[in-house]
């Protein structure tokens, strides 16, 4: 099993004084030929977004899309008439598909916003444009990841070899993440506190990139938030 480092002071960083951005793998104005994405991942943006400020209407197609709320407030609407105010915990899903229009704020006039952001190529192109959210309680600290986008069996749906795992793990938690062949590709991102990867340490701002078969050991040293994308290698990787 191969654990490669991505250290947090090496992503992408804008700052928009409205909004401050790291970017693991390439995205707009920063690009890293050798961060291209990571199996089917290919966007995963950590931001924070000012009180009262957010992104303007906007189109994305042929992507699946999940928002991930660490604190603050998030308010959505959409070309095909959604619009919602979700809380921390809360985990937003789109399928861009054909084509889907949307603009997203920090509901709140003085608290900032923090999320991230993650991009998923889908199984195929022009699927259906489709929205869904749902809360969860991944943000109660727990020994174990909870399962939050998959194809079956999560609060939300994913049309693509995926799945996606949330952790707010205590210190001290000891785990394992089975990865079930050589075609997986992992990837974890830290949002607060140290974890141990397999013989690999990340603090908070740090990612890795793992592929090849066997279970992955999860070792915090101090509390910790992350996320982990589990999917199927995709020829550049």
């Amino acid at each position: 099993m191969q654990v490669t480092k991505y250290p947090g002071p090496e992503r992408g960083y804008f700052d928009h004084q409205w909004l401050q951005t790291y970017h693991s793998f390439s995205f707009a104005d920063w690009v890293d030929h050798g961060k291209m994405g990571w199996g089917a991942l290919r966007v995963l943006n950590d931001d924070v977004i000012q009180p009262g400020q957010g992104f303007g209407t906007h189109g994305h197609r042929d992507m699946e899309i999940v928002t991930v709320l660490l604190s603050g407030t998030l308010a959505h609407q959409d070309s095909q008439g959604n619009r919602e105010t979700i809380l921390p915990g809360g985990l937003q899903y789109m399928c861009a598909g054909t084509g889907i229009r949307h603009s997203e704020f920090n509901g709140s006039p003085t608290e900032p916003l923090r999320l991230f952001q993650i991009w998923i190529l889908p199984s195929r192109a022009n699927l259906p444009p489709g929205y869904q959210t749902a809360p969860t309680d991944w943000l109660t600290p727990k020994s174990t990841l909870t399962l939050c986008a998959a194809p079956t069996g999560a609060p939300l749906p994913l049309q693509q070899d995926a799945s996606l795992w949330l952790g707010h793990l205590p210190t001290g938690t000891q785990t394992q993440y089975p990865l079930k062949d050589n075609n997986r590709r992992v990837f974890v991102q830290v949002a607060e506190g140290q974890l141990k990867l397999g013989e690999v340490e990340l603090e908070a701002g740090d990612g890795a990139a793992v592929k090849g078969a066997g279970a992955l050991s999860l070792k915090v040293l101090e509390t910790c938030k992350l996320v982990l994308i589990d999917s199927l290698g995709q020829g550049r990787d």
